[in-house]
This record gives structure tokens, C-alpha cells and sequence, in this order.
């Protein structure tokens, strides 16, 4: 078992939720294999809602999931979102989005370098404090 914490991105998330997805398998195996703290941001949960929009409870089965381990959700506030914009202005080449760019700003005010997450271009590319971070799966 690996102990968190971890943040959350909404990939990982849409495909631990959605069963017809190509990495549902993976991500399903290591959600069996982490346990929290975990943490993430408003965004992501607009993202999985836009996401699963044409799946039958699809969010409300998310934001279950998110529920059941106690997930903190981090508030979108100005200065995290002003953080978001300079992380995004500097990873413009990768790119990086606006939701990416706040779970970056949440890693660097919590420390926290384990992310489960799809996007091992970004999170391989970023970085927290000059750190690298750690992505599953």
C-alpha cells in the first residue's frame, strides 16, 4: 500500500470512474494500491463534469469516490489562480492549462510532488520548487 498524500487530476479520475475507458484497468489497479490524504482542485471537478457529462450518474459516481476518501478540494482563489497564470505563461511549450496550473500551485503550497494522473508529458515537464514530480500510473 502507498501512502499519500496525492493529488488528483482529473484524467486519472474520469478513467477510475468511467469503466469503458482505455486506462480504466490501470488506474483502477493503482487506486487499489494508494491510500490518501488526497487533495485536488475546483477545476478538476469541472473538467470530470464536463468529461462525464454523457455518463449515466457519471459525476455523481465521482464525486462519490472523492467523498468517500475525504478529498480535500482546493478553492479556486486569486492568488492560485494568478500562480496558475505565471506556471502557465512559463510551461507554454508543454502546454500546461488552467486546471493543470492549479494543481501545480497546490503542489507548491503543500509540497505534495505524487500526482495520479494521465498526463505524464505534463507532470514530467513540470516542476515543484525544482523538484520533479511523481505520477501514477
Amino acid at each position: 500500500m502507498r501512502r499519500g498524500p496525492f493529488i488528483l487530476d482529473t484524467g486519472f479520475l474520469v478513467a477510475l470512474v468511467n469503466a469503458a475507458d482505455a486506462d480504466h484497468a490501470a488506474c483502477a489497479q493503482v487506486w487499489k494500491e494508494v491510500t490518501g490524504p488526497f487533495l485536488s482542485t475546483e477545476g478538476v471537478l469541472v473538467e470530470t463534469a464536463h468529461l462525464l457529462r454523457k455518463h449515466r450518474a457519471g459525476f455523481a459516481t465521482a464525486w462519490g469516490l472523492l467523498r468517500s476518501v475525504g478529498t480535500l478540494i482546493a478553492a479556486t482563489t486569486n492568488p492560485r489562480v494568478d500562480r496558475a497564470v505565471q506556471l502557465m505563461e512559463r510551461y507554454a511549450d508543454v502546454p500546461m492549462d488552467l486546471v493543470d496550473g492549479t494543481l501545480v500551485a497546490l503542489a507548491e503550497e503543500t509540497g505534495v510532488l505524487e500526482v495520479l494522473t494521465l498526463d505524464q508529458r505534463g507532470f514530467g515537464a513540470y516542476r515543484c520548487g525544482g523538484k520533479r514530480f511523481r505520477s501514477s500510473p
